[in-house]
Protein backbone atom coordinates (compact mmCIF):
# COMPACT_ATOMS: atom_id res chain seq x y z
CA UNK A 1 0.00 0.00 0.00
CA UNK A 2 1.30 3.45 -1.26
CA UNK A 3 0.53 6.64 -0.59
CA UNK A 4 2.13 8.48 -3.23
CA UNK A 5 5.67 7.40 -3.08
CA UNK A 6 5.50 6.29 0.74
CA UNK A 7 5.02 2.99 1.64
CA UNK A 8 2.25 2.54 4.17
CA UNK A 9 1.69 -1.10 4.18
CA UNK A 10 0.55 -4.26 2.78
CA UNK A 11 -2.09 -6.69 1.83
CA UNK A 12 -1.86 -10.67 1.85
CA UNK A 13 -4.60 -13.48 1.66
CA UNK A 14 -3.99 -16.40 3.48
CA UNK A 15 -5.83 -19.61 4.15
CA UNK A 16 -6.58 -20.85 7.73
CA UNK A 17 -6.50 -24.59 6.27
CA UNK A 18 -4.78 -26.05 2.81
CA UNK A 19 -8.27 -27.44 2.46
CA UNK A 20 -9.77 -23.68 2.47
CA UNK A 21 -6.94 -23.37 -0.23
CA UNK A 22 -8.22 -25.84 -2.24
CA UNK A 23 -12.21 -24.92 -1.98
CA UNK A 24 -11.64 -21.68 -2.50
CA UNK A 25 -10.56 -22.60 -6.26
CA UNK A 26 -13.64 -24.79 -6.83
CA UNK A 27 -16.04 -22.23 -5.44
CA UNK A 28 -14.64 -18.93 -5.41
CA UNK A 29 -12.78 -16.75 -3.12
CA UNK A 30 -14.99 -15.21 -0.76
CA UNK A 31 -16.07 -18.39 1.24
CA UNK A 32 -12.64 -18.42 2.61
CA UNK A 33 -11.22 -15.04 2.10
CA UNK A 34 -9.32 -13.45 5.09
CA UNK A 35 -7.26 -11.18 4.81
CA UNK A 36 -3.65 -9.42 6.85
CA UNK A 37 -3.78 -6.03 6.50
CA UNK A 38 -0.95 -3.66 7.61
CA UNK A 39 -1.73 0.06 7.41
CA UNK A 40 1.28 2.38 9.06
CA UNK A 41 2.30 -0.43 11.67
CA UNK A 42 -1.24 -1.84 12.53
CA UNK A 43 -1.91 -4.96 11.87
CA UNK A 44 -5.84 -5.22 10.71
CA UNK A 45 -6.98 -8.99 10.19
CA UNK A 46 -9.87 -9.61 8.13
CA UNK A 47 -11.78 -13.67 9.09
CA UNK A 48 -14.89 -15.32 8.52
CA UNK A 49 -16.88 -15.56 11.05
CA UNK A 50 -18.53 -19.30 9.60
CA UNK A 51 -17.94 -21.16 6.30
CA UNK A 52 -21.37 -21.57 5.48
CA UNK A 53 -22.56 -22.01 1.29
CA UNK A 54 -25.34 -18.85 2.54
CA UNK A 55 -25.29 -16.43 -0.17
CA UNK A 56 -23.82 -13.82 2.45
CA UNK A 57 -21.02 -13.80 3.88
CA UNK A 58 -19.70 -12.39 7.65
CA UNK A 59 -16.02 -11.36 8.50
CA UNK A 60 -15.02 -10.24 11.99
CA UNK A 61 -12.23 -7.57 11.80
CA UNK A 62 -9.51 -7.26 14.01
CA UNK A 63 -7.12 -4.15 14.34
CA UNK A 64 -3.81 -5.63 16.32
CA UNK A 65 -5.60 -8.08 17.74
CA UNK A 66 -8.48 -6.35 19.52
CA UNK A 67 -12.32 -6.86 18.01
CA UNK A 68 -12.83 -4.15 16.13
CA UNK A 69 -15.66 -4.94 13.90
CA UNK A 70 -17.59 -6.74 11.26
CA UNK A 71 -18.43 -6.96 7.81
CA UNK A 72 -21.08 -7.86 5.43
CA UNK A 73 -21.82 -8.69 2.19
CA UNK A 74 -25.33 -7.64 0.91
CA UNK A 75 -26.36 -10.20 -1.84
CA UNK A 76 -30.52 -9.75 -2.08
CA UNK A 77 -32.38 -10.11 -5.19
CA UNK A 78 -32.84 -6.07 -5.86
CA UNK A 79 -28.67 -6.00 -5.82
CA UNK A 80 -28.76 -8.53 -8.32
CA UNK A 81 -31.15 -7.57 -10.26
CA UNK A 82 -29.27 -3.74 -10.19
CA UNK A 83 -25.74 -5.31 -10.93
CA UNK A 84 -25.03 -3.79 -7.52
CA UNK A 85 -22.29 -5.60 -5.25
CA UNK A 86 -22.54 -4.55 -1.81
CA UNK A 87 -20.53 -4.95 1.72
CA UNK A 88 -21.72 -3.05 5.27
CA UNK A 89 -18.95 -2.92 7.50
CA UNK A 90 -18.67 -1.79 10.89
CA UNK A 91 -15.71 -0.41 12.41
CA UNK A 92 -15.20 1.14 15.82
CA UNK A 93 -18.98 1.87 15.84
CA UNK A 94 -19.08 3.30 12.23
CA UNK A 95 -20.63 1.97 9.45
CA UNK A 96 -18.68 1.85 6.28
CA UNK A 97 -20.40 0.73 3.25
CA UNK A 98 -19.28 -0.20 -0.24
CA UNK A 99 -21.43 -0.46 -3.37
CA UNK A 100 -20.30 -1.06 -7.08
CA UNK A 101 -21.63 -2.09 -10.42
CA UNK A 102 -21.09 -6.05 -11.00
CA UNK A 103 -19.77 -5.28 -15.03
CA UNK A 104 -17.41 -2.23 -13.61
CA UNK A 105 -14.10 -2.30 -11.59
CA UNK A 106 -14.95 1.22 -9.90
CA UNK A 107 -15.99 0.68 -5.94
CA UNK A 108 -17.79 3.79 -4.13
CA UNK A 109 -17.09 3.73 -0.36
CA UNK A 110 -19.65 5.85 1.74
CA UNK A 111 -20.34 6.88 5.38
CA UNK A 112 -23.37 8.17 6.69
CA UNK A 113 -24.84 8.11 3.17
CA UNK A 114 -21.76 10.27 2.01
CA UNK A 115 -18.96 9.48 -0.42
CA UNK A 116 -15.78 9.13 1.40
CA UNK A 117 -13.84 7.72 -0.79
CA UNK A 118 -13.67 5.41 -4.46
CA UNK A 119 -11.07 2.48 -5.80
CA UNK A 120 -10.53 1.43 -9.07
CA UNK A 121 -8.21 -0.55 -11.68
CA UNK A 122 -5.18 1.82 -12.49
CA UNK A 123 -5.51 2.28 -16.21
CA UNK A 124 -2.22 1.12 -17.61
CA UNK A 125 -1.37 -1.79 -14.89
CA UNK A 126 -4.68 -3.78 -14.12
CA UNK A 127 -3.22 -5.45 -11.14
CA UNK A 128 -2.85 -2.43 -9.55
CA UNK A 129 -5.82 -0.72 -7.59
CA UNK A 130 -5.70 3.20 -7.37
CA UNK A 131 -7.80 3.88 -3.56
CA UNK A 132 -8.60 7.49 -3.04
CA UNK A 133 -9.67 8.24 0.24
CA UNK A 134 -8.68 11.01 3.05
CA UNK A 135 -5.02 10.20 4.62
CA UNK A 136 -6.35 9.37 7.83
CA UNK A 137 -9.40 7.05 7.10
CA UNK A 138 -7.70 3.81 7.35
CA UNK A 139 -11.43 2.05 7.95
CA UNK A 140 -12.33 3.56 4.41
CA UNK A 141 -8.95 1.44 2.80
CA UNK A 142 -9.84 -1.26 4.72
CA UNK A 143 -13.36 -1.31 3.05
CA UNK A 144 -12.23 -1.24 -0.20
CA UNK A 145 -9.52 -3.26 -0.06
CA UNK A 146 -12.12 -5.82 1.76
CA UNK A 147 -14.38 -5.34 -1.36
CA UNK A 148 -12.08 -5.85 -4.15
CA UNK A 149 -11.02 -9.11 -2.91
CA UNK A 150 -14.40 -10.02 -2.51
CA UNK A 151 -16.03 -9.10 -5.85
CA UNK A 152 -13.61 -8.11 -7.83
CA UNK A 153 -10.84 -11.26 -7.65
CA UNK A 154 -8.04 -8.84 -6.56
Amino acid sequence: LFFGDELRGTVSQYFAKRAHYVASDIVGTSLFLSLRIVIDGHTWLITPASHSFAPNTTWLITKDDEPIGEANTRITWKNTKRFTEMITLTIAGETYTTTASTITSGIAVQQHDAEIGTSKRHHLLSHIHVIDVPRDAEAAVIAAILHTYCFKQA
